[in-house]
Parts: C-alpha cells; sequence; structure tokens
C-alpha cells in the first residue's frame, strides 16, 4: 500500500479519527455513551463508566507523552518528503513513538471490553481502524502503533486491577441489565 498518495477511500478514515476539536478521545466517549443507552445505566453507574474510561484515557495519554519526549522519534513525514497528505490535514508537532491514538484507544478499548464484554468486536474494530488512520495518514509507523496498543493495554489492565475489590463495578450484559445500588 503506498502511503505517498491517499487513496479517496482512506481519507474518511483519516478523517474520522483526526478531528482537531472532536478527536479521537472524544469519539470513545461517544461510543460509551451508546453503551450508556444499550444498556440502561442509570446516572450512578453511567457516572461509573465515565470516571472510569476517562481516568484511563487521561493516564495512557501522560505515559504516551511520557515516552514520546523519551524517545523522540521522527514521523515517517519528517523522514519522506514524498508523503502526501490529505486536505485539512497537519502533522502532530510532536514525536511519533508511541501512537497516542494507539495508546488511548488501546485503552479505551480494554476497559470498555471489560465493562461491556458482549461489545468487544465492535470496541475492536474501532481502535483497529483508529490506528489505520494515523498510518494511512502517514504520521506513525506500525511499530508506533504497536506500542501504542502494548502500554494503553497495559495502563487498562492495571486500572482492572484496581477495581477488583470494588462491588459497584462489574461488566454489563444484555441478560442482567443493571439499575446500580441504591435502584
Amino acid at each position: 500500500m503506498d502511503h505517498r498518495f491517499p487513496q479517496p477511500i482512506y481519507i474518511k478514515i483519516i478523517n474520522r479519527w483526526a478531528g482537531e476539536i472532536y478527536g479521537p478521545n472524544t469519539r470513545w466517549f461517544a461510543v460509551a455513551e451508546e453503551m450508556l443507552g444499550k444498556y440502561k445505566l442509570a446516572p450512578p453507574e453511567a457516572a461509573r463508566v465515565h470516571y472510569i474510561l476517562s481516568g484511563t484515557i487521561y493516564t495512557s495519554s501522560v505515559a504516551a507523552f511520557h515516552e514520546k519526549y523519551r524517545y523522540l522519534r521522527p514521523r515517517p513525514t519528517d523522514l519522506d518528503q514524498t508523503l502526501q497528505l490529505i486536505d485539512n490535514f497537519s502533522v502532530p508537532a510532536h514525536p511519533s513513538y508511541p501512537s497516542a491514538h494507539s495508546t488511548t484507544g488501546w485503552a479505551a478499548y480494554t476497559i470498555l471490553s471489560f465493562m461491556f464484554p458482549e461489545d468487544e468486536d465492535t470496541f475492536l474494530a474501532l481502535v483497529k481502524e483508529s490506528d489505520l488512520s494515523r498510518k494511512l495518514a502517514g504520521v506513525h509507523f506500525e511499530s508506533d502503533n504497536k506500542a501504542g496498543k502494548q502500554l494503553g493495554t497495559n495502563v487498562a489492565n492495571d486500572v482492572i486491577k484496581s477495581l477488583e475489590n470494588d462491588p459497584s463495578i462489574h461488566p454489563y450484559d444484555s441478560n442482567s441489565i443493571q439499575m446500580g445500588s441504591g435502584h
């Protein structure tokens, strides 16, 4: 696949995950909102989902940027001047490794899959598309995405482990619509 000249079919994927205002992490919160509605979670449970997801995304983002400035890896566009960017897309002004999209995406995937295991395939398709979007855009190497996957998954698994003794946190499925404590 020649990434120097993005195909029109890929431009939509790149733009979906590149938004300046409606960026990748906001997309994960929109996915969480869909799950809250699907499983009819009461406000206290919805708040738990949001604070766990947002805390995990934030923590994984901090970890990704810590590593970016430790490794200082240039982006593909820095090394290959023939890579052509799509219209209205700019190269992020920070190092490439690891991919923050990938790090936060895999963190979100892991948390959402823990909380909504029946929808894991949906989350997996989204995180893979997010990773692909950065590679197609020419701003990440595959190794950036792989490192982001490892880092984001590790952060999320640490969060999940920290929740082991919290009885208010549990997976939701279509067979047991839960209304949370006090309901």
